[in-house]
């Protein structure tokens, strides 16, 4: 969590209040509390706005001249000091929603617990019945809107070859047919809990030239209600570096708000002060 603790700064303002509130005149101070208002929301709204509408910015009022604003969501965290790049294959694969590799059966029935697989890089690599994984949902955007990957090649071609496809029933659509909260199918993770898994119904997946400008377009299946979606394994045994997370830049946006607007709000709250005390 990352929070930011609001109290008059300033020793005249803050000294002050604190008479006031031991004489019990802090009920007589409107203008003060107004602006000590607008500042904390001028506040928590420029930190919401610089991090966007998807991560929550909360406020807390203690008293009239304290307040917390405050985000439990990390992401907002790790846009004010960063994030360092790891692999997601160290993390990733051992959560809550993990997945266990079962055993593989023989044409007798026989189950074996280890075994080779070739790698899409084509060498082999050894699997054992208990290994983690996670299945990771992808959304794409189909359209010609999105310009960070209008590069890429024959994107276009293959937007409008599906859309038609799908206009005249070649391509089916997949669908949800049990939401994960409501599913009876329990697989167990690597901590042993049986874990609810969503069930579905699969239509048809896109198949493209193996290249790899396309590679993450790869087993595309177009979701009922119009999301478009690819499924990723991150795996215990995925090739080291596959799945790199870049990290994250810190922005330090609470920081800039800070720096910018603590002279302007520190001269409204004097004015109001004034106000109260009728001093010109």
């Amino acid at each position: 969590m990352i929070m930011l603790q609001i109290v008059p700064n300033d020793s005249v303002i803050a000294d002050l209040i604190a008479s006031a509130n031991e004489m019990g005149m802090a009920s007589g101070f409107t203008a003060t509390k107004k602006a000590f208002d607008f500042a904390t929301t001028q506040i928590k709204r420029m930190w919401s706005d610089a991090v966007g509408p998807d991560h929550k910015i909360q406020l807390q009022k203690h008293s009239p001249f304290s307040t917390t604003i405050f985000s439990r969501d990390p992401m907002v965290n790790w846009l004010e000091n960063g994030l360092a790049p790891y692999d997601m294959k160290t993390t990733h694969p051992f959560g809550q929603k993990s997945r266990l590799v079962k055993p593989r059966k023989t044409k007798g029935g026989k189950s074996i617990m280890s075994w080779m697989q070739k790698g899409k890089d084509g060498v082999p690599y050894q699997v054992n019945a208990g290994d983690a994984y996670l299945i990771v949902p992808m959304r794409h955007r189909m359209d010609k809107s999105n310009k960070a990957r209008a590069g890429q090649v024959g994107l276009n071609q293959i937007y409008s070859q599906l859309a038609e496809m799908q206009r005249i029933g070649q391509f089916e659509r997949s669908e949800v047919t049990v939401p994960q909260s409501r599913s009876m199918k329990k697989e167990p993770n690597i901590f042993g809990q049986q874990i609810r898994r969503a069930e579905y119904k699969w239509g048809s997946r896109l198949k493209l030239p193996d290249i790899p400008e396309l590679e993450d377009l790869q087993g595309l299946v177009s979701m009922k209600g119009g999301s478009y979606m690819t499924f990723r394994v991150i795996s215990v045994n995925s090739p080291q570096g596959s799945w790199m997370n870049p990290g994250i830049k810190e922005r330090k946006y609470l920081h800039n708000i800070l720096s910018k607007n603590q002279e302007k709000m520190s001269m409204i709250m004097d004015m109001a002060i004034k106000k109260d005390l009728s001093i010109s």
